[in-house]
């Protein structure tokens, strides 16, 4: 079966090559060449290909994003740091790359990242106001900052691809981020309709439950699944439901004639 593989890999490689040796000057052979190094995990090579595609007279406009990040992949920060420079100095315009940039700092994670992220993307909005992708991961990262207009964007995001659950789920999150939790459950149950197996929905559902102190409603979304043995968030879910049965374990409702309170366990109200 090994073996099988590596002749099929030589094969395509074989493929690719001679589609650059027939049209050198299309980026069509060198984009096979690095996909196939990419799908080996052989950044390096990868890079080399993705490259050389960038120069090519009837350019690909995934070149340079994917060329950028083989190097990331590869380790070479230096290289990656020195390619993205390099490029945007020669095409400014190229929204394409900057909305990849703006993604590889929402993966790199930390504020600093995040707020290059923001700079990228709405660089990237600006040139290109009807890509969707970015406009919705601009929205993700205004919200997850703090930013105001996540909203604004989100909604565009929605509008241009209305039967997209994650579209939605970003839209909630944007909406909760600047305090209308009532609109964000809304627009997370509409998410939930549209994918009603992805669990990460669910447990976002439960969040904001949360958030907006419907604690039993949380526990209602988590308990089916914190049970689903693939679920990618299950430790996440697990947690928050523990959190919030502990909570529940610690306070009891207490119904009086004049109204209804919460008291510590094993206190014993007087009520008149």
């Amino acid at each position: 079966m090994q073996s099988r593989k590596v002749n099929s890999d030589g094969q395509a490689l074989a493929i690719a090559r001679d589609v650059q040796r027939k049209w050198p000057d299309e980026a069509g052979g060198f984009m096979a060449e690095g996909d196939i190094h990419a799908a080996k995990k052989s950044w390096a090579l990868a890079a080399a290909a993705y490259r050389q595609a960038t120069v090519k007279k009837v350019p690909d406009p995934l070149a340079a994003p994917k060329a950028h990040g083989a190097l990331v992949a590869a380790g070479d920060k230096a290289g990656a740091q020195e390619f993205a420079a390099n490029w945007q100095k020669a095409h400014p315009q190229d929204a394409a790359f900057l909305a990849h940039l703006g993604n590889r700092a929402i993966l790199a994670d930390g504020a600093d990242n995040l707020a290059l992220a923001e700079r990228h993307l709405s660089e990237a909005v600006r040139l290109q106001p009807g890509n969707v992708k970015a406009l919705n991961n601009l929205a993700w990262v205004m919200a997850e900052r703090g930013s105001k207009g996540a909203v604004v964007h989100a909604r565009r995001a929605v509008s241009l691809a209305p039967g997209d659950p994650l579209m939605l789920d970003t839209l909630a999150k944007a909406e909760a981020a600047e305090g209308a939790l009532e609109d964000a459950i809304a627009t997370q149950k509409s998410a939930i309709q549209l994918a009603p197996k992805l669990l990460e929905l669910q447990l976002s559902l439960a969040k904001l439950y949360v958030k907006s102190g419907k604690k039993p409603e949380a526990l209602e979304v988590l308990s089916p699944i914190i049970k689903a043995p693939k679920f990618s968030g299950l430790a996440e879910a697990q947690a928050l439901h523990r959190s919030i049965s502990s909570d529940a374990s610690r306070l009891t409702w207490v119904r009086c004639s004049v109204g209804i309170f919460y008291a510590e366990a094993g206190w014993d109200p007087v009520c008149r």
